[in-house]
């Protein structure tokens, strides 16, 4: 791929739900970072960017997605490491679960997870970066007529 230098890329899953208190949005806490997220990663060589979606969600949570939908917005972000000076850009993809019970959650990579409505994920979510990002993807899941 021919990538700028200093750019890492991957993609980020918002998966929600329809709940009684409205939608709800699945958050994680990164076991390595401790961050507070939505299930993300760095793509691989060989993949593309919704398999690396996929992946990632799979990997982070024991969800395994069939169909995801990418919207046009790319999450973008500086890693916090400033030797390193690394950028990142990040395709989102949003994820229904439409059987929440049939969704066990498990990871060796999150420290937990967490069903969230739009306010708390705001107060809880780790990077600023990350609120605007979310910010934006909800006009996309408003105007999903699924």
């Amino acid at each position: 791929r021919n990538l700028p230098r200093g750019l890492v890329p991957g993609s980020l899953v918002l998966v929600y739900r329809k709940a009684d208190r409205g939608t709800e949005y699945l958050v994680i806490k990164n076991i390595p970072s401790g961050s507070i997220v939505f299930p993300s990663g760095t793509i691989s060589w060989w993949e593309n960017y919704e398999k690396t979606a996929k992946r990632e969600l799979y990997e982070e949570t024991g969800i395994r997605a069939k169909t995801l939908v990418e919207i046009p917005l790319l999450h973008k972000f500086r890693y916090k490491q400033i030797f390193l000076k690394l950028k990142s850009e990040q395709h989102i993809f949003l994820y229904e679960i439409k059987k929440p019970k049939s969704n066990k959650l498990h990871s060796k990579e999150t420290a937990w997870f967490k069903w969230v409505t739009k306010e708390e994920a705001e107060k809880i979510i780790s990077h600023k970066e990350l609120i605007k990002s979310f910010r934006a993807s909800l006009k996309y899941l408003k105007s999903d007529s699924r």
